[in-house]
């Protein structure tokens, strides 16, 4: 596909993604905003409409990552560490038994290789 259609495969990916999020954030407003009223920590679990909001909208900034493939040499932009460790972190809280704890490890990895790429001047 070369570079150009990784270019464009990332930019549909986002987009996907993007579009993902913002439905989700919308289509699912007064499910969020009863998730807040209950505290956030641990007010997912069993719940099904508040399991699926949490699904769609982790899923919709998953395939934000799809910037990755825009990224000109394969290296990780700083912001994909920081959105890992913010869906684990808030995942984990709402949905403290799954799997959103591991995300947490993959975003602080992925911190210092952007932080070893900004050093050696290859980001």
């Amino acid at each position: 596909m070369g570079r150009r259609g990784t270019g464009l495969v990332g930019t549909l990916i986002t987009a996907i993604g993007v579009g993902h999020t913002v439905i989700g954030l919308v289509g699912y407003r007064s499910v969020l905003a009863a998730i807040v009223r209950d505290g956030v920590v641990d007010s997912v679990r069993g719940v099904p409409h508040r399991e699926e909001a949490l699904w769609f909208l982790t899923s919709g900034a998953g395939l934000v990552a799809g910037l990755l493939h825009r990224a000109p040499d394969r290296h990780l932009p700083p912001s994909t560490g920081a959105m890992l460790l913010g869906i684990g972190a808030l995942g984990g809280a709402v949905l403290p038994r799954s799997g959103f704890w591991g995300l947490i490890p993959m975003g602080a990895a992925a911190l210092r290789v952007a932080r070893r790429d900004a050093a050696a001047g290859t980001s």
